[in-house]
């Protein structure tokens, strides 16, 4: 099962794409095997995590574009011992590249949706949220006042990640430190992000309940790095990979092989 170099790049960049992205909002597969992880083992890891949904998207298309289906005839006109290859039909071809086309596109499908539900920008306060008047997933600027037992996470990767809860709703902010400038006005925290229930990692809802704050069972996370339109366009891109590496699946599955 041997595949030329830029299709196994191809494949490979279709299955980080997705990966990253849950990795980044913390969201879809990736938030749920984090949690599975420090319900069941004691603990998590990121880099694991992330790596084994690349490797759960790649292996079944990698499987897909390079199992070899082609059925072998004997030629009249070849000696008896070789045989030749004979072309598998484009019926067969056009079903195995359409069913690895409409899988991705299922997931791209999903990733815009949920950009599109995000909606537009609307202001929002502590309250709002407290009386159910948001709903998931919403694209928001949101002002209330930080308590003041904050959350410092470093990150894998360097950076220090800012978990700000809020006065008045189970509500948490989440912000790169060095967005910590911007947040503020005065006393008052101000935020615009996608919120989301769900996403807020276990040992940092334990970390507030030790520091003595109660955020309830349903805690909404306003993600600063998280914006409606990013979500859209790597939505579109990824739909676009998804056509292009099904045309080269069918192609390749099209090819005489010896």
């Amino acid at each position: 099962m041997t595949l030329r170099k830029p299709l196994d790049y191809l494949i490979l960049a279709v299955a980080l794409a997705p990966a990253l992205y849950w990795m980044t909002a913390y969201t879809g597969p990736y938030a749920w095997l984090m949690e599975v992880e420090r319900a069941r083992l004691g603990w998590s890891s990121g880099r694991l995590t992330f790596a084994a949904l690349v490797v759960a998207l790649y292996v079944p298309l990698r499987l897909i574009a390079g199992i070899r289906t082609v059925e072998r005839v004997a030629d009249p006109s070849a000696p008896a011992e070789v045989s030749a290859p004979r072309r598998e039909t484009w019926q067969r071809s056009a079903l195995i590249a359409g069913g690895a086309t409409a899988i991705l596109f299922a997931m791209a499908a999903w990733w815009f949706s949920m950009s599109v539900r995000a909606g537009q920008l609307r202001r929002v306060t502590a309250a709002d949220f407290a009386a159910g008047r948001v709903a998931e997933p919403a694209f928001v600027e949101v002002e209330g006042e930080a308590l003041p037992h904050w959350m410092r996470v470093k990150e894998s990767g360097g950076e220090t990640r800012l978990y700000i809860p809020v006065a008045g709703a189970s509500l948490v902010v989440e912000a790169d430190e060095k967005e910590k400038p911007a947040l503020f006005s005065g006393d008052r925290l101000h935020a615009i992000g996608i919120a989301r229930t769900g996403i807020l990692e276990g040992e940092i809802r334990a970390a507030f309940r030790e520091a003595g704050i109660v955020l309830g069972e349903t805690i909404w996370v306003v993600q600063t790095a998280q914006r409606p339109s990013e979500g859209r366009r790597a939505s579109l891109i990824f739909a676009g990979g998804a056509l292009a590496i099904g045309g080269i699946i069918y192609a390749m599955r099209r090819r005489v092989l010896g």
